[in-house]
């Protein structure tokens, strides 16, 4: 794939591209994401803005594994919500949010809410790398999905700019990947997890601080 990442297809497959072969070895199949039979995703739909359907894309996670936006959510029976975060080392309302996130993902990933955490660039605004995904995971305490995206290329490249300021949250309905909510900035923590509570059928609030 080109370089981490790769943008997958309306057809709900993507492919990562194989290494390149070395003499005596045999070609590794390469790996494939088939998005489940029940998701509602409608190109024709598609958009970057709230009401649109988004489209499919892949990010490289802390693990140094593909997250599959799609195959992941779309369609899966016990996904009710996606709750998607991007943040920076250098934005501390970003990093002061991670583990009420946490907190979020444990009290309710059993009732169908997944959160996706991007990261771009460092405290020093250096492109993070997966040793630094690492750290920030161990000094976290976090366990929900943790992914990379370079000038979060590939997230804009799905979904228009939430906001001028850091954190951008996005919410998702995983039934048909329909956006039904983009905001920014460190106060709109609150808002943001009553349109997740929407979409779990659980009464706020969902985090008491």
């Amino acid at each position: 794939c080109i370089g981490d990442l790769l943008v997958c297809g309306e057809s709900g497959l993507c492919e990562v591209a194989p290494d390149e072969e070395t003499p005596g070895e045999e070609t590794p199949e390469p790996i494939v994401n088939t998005v489940h039979e029940d998701c509602g995703f409608d190109a024709e739909l598609q958009g970057k803005g709230v009401g649109d359907h988004v489209k499919n894309f892949s990010l490289k996670t802390v693990y140094d594994t593909e997250y599959n936006l799609h195959s992941k959510n779309c369609g899966q029976p016990e996904r009710k919500a996606l709750y998607l975060l991007l943040g920076t080392g250098w934005c501390g309302a970003c990093e002061n949010y991670a583990k009420r996130a946490e907190v979020l993902y444990q009290s309710y990933k059993d009732a169908g809410l997944e959160i996706l955490w991007i990261e771009s660039e460092d405290q020093n605004h250096e492109p993070v790398t997966l040793e630094w995904l690492t750290d920030w995971q161990d000094e976290k305490g976090t366990t929900f999905p943790l992914t990379r995206d370079l000038g979060f290329n590939y997230t804009y490249g799905a979904m228009a700019h939430a906001s001028t300021s850091l954190p951008h949250l996005y919410i998702i309905d995983p039934t048909t990947m329909e956006l039904v909510y983009a905001e920014g900035g460190g106060s709109k923590w609150d808002e943001a997890e009553g349109i997740v509570a929407d979409l779990l059928g659980v009464d706020m609030p969902l985090y008491n601080q």
